[in-house]
């Protein structure tokens, strides 16, 4: 229960620093993006300057708080290095960006945890699945075709499928519209604020924050309705409130 006291009756994650490890997951694709449109600007010397002017500090792998890079879409941050660069942007910055990522993020990497038995226990309590992730559609597709628990999955959406940018609040809503619920009976689960944010301006039923990607647990804390050790806590989480 909320509370509010309405039932939760379905599950809406983030897809990285949520089910899968950020760090193994994007700290190479922003490498990468970041080298490509440094050459492509003639500038290859200022590829870890875009990263560490985005939040980024290439030397512990940390990332600032307000980092774009934690939860933003391949064409905001394309926006923010065609701004850094100014000028000598590239004209195709937006898609070297994109296509970067998108071969980065479908690279092979272990879930946080064991997604097969956690998926199926929470199916079988009767909640709803869905995955909302700042990955693009494709990406995310790609990434889902590997693993036999996307059957459990009864709504995915990527940050080009219509439903707006994190922290919005379109994918919530489309979720809860797909399922015909109110948003009110979802738990939102994520790693990052724009996740929390995602899930007020939805009017989400729960918030919850996972403690394994790159914003520190004291600020999910102060905006999280919990702050879970990692995914594989939420089973016992959900069943403490039912």
């Amino acid at each position: 229960m909320t509370a509010t006291g309405q039932r939760i009756r379905a599950v809406l994650f983030d897809k990285d620093g949520t089910l899968f490890d950020f760090h193994q997951v994007w700290v190479p694709a922003y490498r990468a993006a970041a080298r490509l449109v440094a050459e492509a600007a003639g500038q290859p010397a200022r590829a870890a300057w875009l990263l560490e002017a985005s939040g980024f500090d290439p030397a512990s792998g940390r990332f600032a708080p307000s980092s774009p890079l934690i939860s933003g879409a391949a064409d905001e941050i394309s926006g923010e290095w065609a701004a850094l660069l100014g000028p000598g942007a590239p004209a195709d910055i937006a898609g070297i960006v994109e296509r970067t990522f998108d071969a980065w993020s479908v690279r092979e990497v272990p879930p946080a945890a064991d997604l097969e038995a956690l998926f199926s226990v929470l199916s079988g309590r009767g909640l709803k699945l869905g995955i909302a992730t700042m990955d693009s559609r494709a990406a995310l597709e790609a990434t889902l075709s590997r693993h036999p628990w996307r059957r459990y999955l009864a709504f995915t959406c990527g940050y080009d499928s219509g439903f707006g940018h994190k922290p919005g609040a379109g994918m919530v809503r489309a979720f809860a519209a797909a399922l015909r619920l109110d948003a009110a009976a979802v738990a939102v689960v994520g790693d990052s604020l724009a996740d929390i944010r995602m899930a007020r301006a939805a009017g989400a039923g729960l918030a919850l924050a996972v403690a394994t990607g790159a914003t520190p647990a004291a600020l999910l804390a102060a905006e999280a309705d919990a702050v879970l050790p990692g995914i594989a806590a939420l089973e016992a989480h959900l069943a403490a409130l039912a």
